[in-house]
């Protein structure tokens, strides 16, 4: 029995074949360059001895010639670790051929690299790597099979057909669809992911918690995500002037719109960002859903919204306490005002949403890292993978996972979101196993109160 370990040169990965005393066997390695030829990059791999693989060139570099960069830097990476596996078991009258089930394991071994024993050779190499990568080389292995030698009925390209059933969908049907899957790509496990929203016995907990520990602030931010569906972006862009009465007392709304004085983390999706103060007059900005979006608020909200400006932000007992706070509240937390009016508050504009410490506009960093602390306390999961499905956007999900329950249609959803279509409301519906479960219940109960009673 001997060994196989890799080692790190300038040249890139060189792979050695040990007998038992420790003797190099073999030494093979596909290594690889890229130049600027016309504008273009150019991909090369060569052998140890320099000798050009024509065949990975041609792939990379013609059948690959309009796809992207990082597309391109993949595949090399790829077909560099494929040569390097044919040259070091000998496999080159198998590789034309298309490779058999044994030499499709093999491949998968090496590709996964670290430390393993065999019954042949053992194995050492430094770079692991995961199931999901290996099954994307697996993948650019068959697609270049398949264009550079006419290969598609190799064990590499094996699949099997699987039906499986996707779920009740948003208006709560059930269908089946039948997806293919390559024999040889490697099982990669379920991730328990964090879920997409947050439920409403969760957002009690929260709601608890900030009450106990955090501030009103903190309250009010999540009360409009959740109750309200606003985007973090759209809450840390609101000001004074943005609060306003309708013609029912127990009803106010909330004006949506981007300013020039906003930052990149304070605008609202969706509408017209203006670069200059004189587009506020514009046609355009003062469109509907084009420059401004209306919220509707209660009137429990908005008094939550008004103790939380006057009694903590601009009581003046407290800021003459601090002159770097007055300071930062009078000329960096100021905001421009689109009406010209006086507003509810008798001030001049400003962001209503400022840091405790600074008196300066709440920044989504500073606020995603209080509220991960508060889903830790509260024992909410956290994706700490992609980070997809953290912080803020679970609440508009929550928000839009509420009004499903409650029957709103696809139409009727997309207008509570502010969309300005239905093709992406479908996104919000996310359930989960719990949901499906008390779905299912609720039709039995259906089933049951519909079904005559026998005689």
């Amino acid at each position: 029995m001997g060994s196989i370990t890799s080692k790190e040169t300038v040249l890139g990965t060189i792979y050695e074949k040990r007998n038992n005393a420790g003797d190099v066997l073999q030494q093979v390695g596909s290594i690889g360059f890229v130049k600027e030829y016309n504008g273009r990059s150019h991909f090369v791999i060569t052998d140890l001895l320099g000798i050009r693989n024509n065949k990975a060139s041609h792939y990379l570099n013609i059948h690959l010639c309009d796809s992207s960069y990082k597309v391109k830097e993949q595949a090399f990476s790829a077909l560099k670790l494929f040569f390097s596996f044919i040259d070091l078991f000998s496999l080159n009258k198998s590789f034309v051929k298309g490779f058999n089930d044994q030499e499709v394991k093999s491949l998968k071994q090496f590709l996964k690299g670290g430390i393993r024993k065999g019954t042949i050779w053992d194995m050492d190499i430094n770079t692991t790597r995961s199931n999901k990568t290996i099954s994307i080389y697996l993948g650019i292995y068959r697609d270049f099979y398949k264009n550079t030698l006419n290969i598609t009925d190799s064990s590499l390209h094996k699949k099997s057909t699987l039906q499986i059933t996707n779920g009740f969908g948003f208006l709560g049907h059930t269908e089946k669809k039948a997806i293919e899957r390559y024999d040889s790509n490697p099982k990669t496990k379920r991730i328990n992911k964090a879920p997409k929203y947050i439920k409403l016995s969760e957002y009690e907990k929260i709601v608890t918690l900030i009450n106990n520990k955090y501030t009103l602030r903190d309250h009010i931010i999540v009360k409009l995500m959740y109750e309200y569906g606003l985007r973090i972006g759209e809450v840390l862009g609101l000001t004074l002037e943005d609060i306003n009465p309708t013609e029912d007392d127990q009803i106010f709304s909330l004006t949506l719109r981007n300013r020039v004085s906003d930052k990149p983390s304070q605008h609202c999706k969706n509408l017209l960002i203006p670069q200059y103060i004189y587009q506020y007059t514009e046609n355009e900005y003062q469109t509907k859903k084009i420059g401004y979006e209306i919220v509707y608020i209660h009137y429990e909200m908005k008094e939550m919204l008004e103790e939380y400006i006057v009694e903590i932000i601009w009581d003046e007992r407290l800021l003459s306490k601090s002159k770097k706070k007055k300071e930062n509240l009078f000329f960096k937390s100021k905001s421009d005002s689109i009406t010209n009016e006086e507003n509810l508050f008798n001030k001049d504009n400003y962001y209503i949403f400022l840091s405790h410490l600074q008196y300066l506009p709440l920044t989504q960093g500073g606020w995603n890292k209080l509220l991960r602390n508060i889903f830790e306390e509260t024992g909410l999961k956290l994706d700490i993978t992609t980070k997809k499905y953290n912080l803020s956007h679970r609440f508009r999900h929550g928000f839009a996972m509420n009004k499903v329950k409650e029957g709103l249609t696809e139409i009727e959803l997309a207008e509570a979101l502010r969309h300005s279509g239905t093709h992406s409301v479908k996104t919000y519906y996310n359930p989960d196993e719990e949901d499906y479960i008390l779905l299912l219940k609720k039709q039995k109960e259906s089933w049951n109160t519909n079904v005559p009673p026998t005689t």
